[in-house]
């Protein structure tokens, strides 16, 4: 129910507001695309919903989140960009709930850890961590 994708992997081009990934190449054939599925699937997709500014693509012009970068780090800030990824990963249909979310600052990084409830599951929440970079 989760589905299945191709797995990306962060690359060591990633910078603040400019995250980069590649397609991960299958360790059985050296060859193929790997490929991705269930909860770990989920929660590709719901980094990269974070990483995208709303408004880049075209098509899903709701897809993603706003800007983040360059705003002054504050309590005010953080809260407030806790709503927003709340918002954000609610607007996946493979998301049923989420239960709680969890502030982790560190420099100029802030993760989210969150208590997220897929669709086709018996109410348990399962733990997702994402960042905002």
């Amino acid at each position: 129910r989760l589905g299945t994708d191709i797995a990306l992997k962060e690359t060591l081009a990633s910078r603040p507001g400019r995250p980069a990934v590649a397609i991960q190449i299958d360790e059985r054939t050296r060859r193929d695309a790997a490929t991705i599925g269930g909860l770990p699937n989920l929660e590709q997709a719901l980094q990269l919903r974070l990483w995208t500014e709303r408004g880049t693509m075209a098509l899903v012009p709701g897809y993603g989140m706003p800007q983040a970068i360059g705003a002054r780090q504050s309590q005010a800030f953080v809260a407030l960009l806790g709503q927003q990824v709340r918002q954000t990963v609610k607007q996946d249909s493979r998301v049923r709930a989420i239960r709680g979310l969890r502030t982790i600052a560190t420099n100029d990084l802030i993760e989210f850890a969150l208590d997220v409830v897929p669709i086709g599951t018996p109410n348990s929440a399962q733990a997702v961590t994402l960042a905002v970079v």
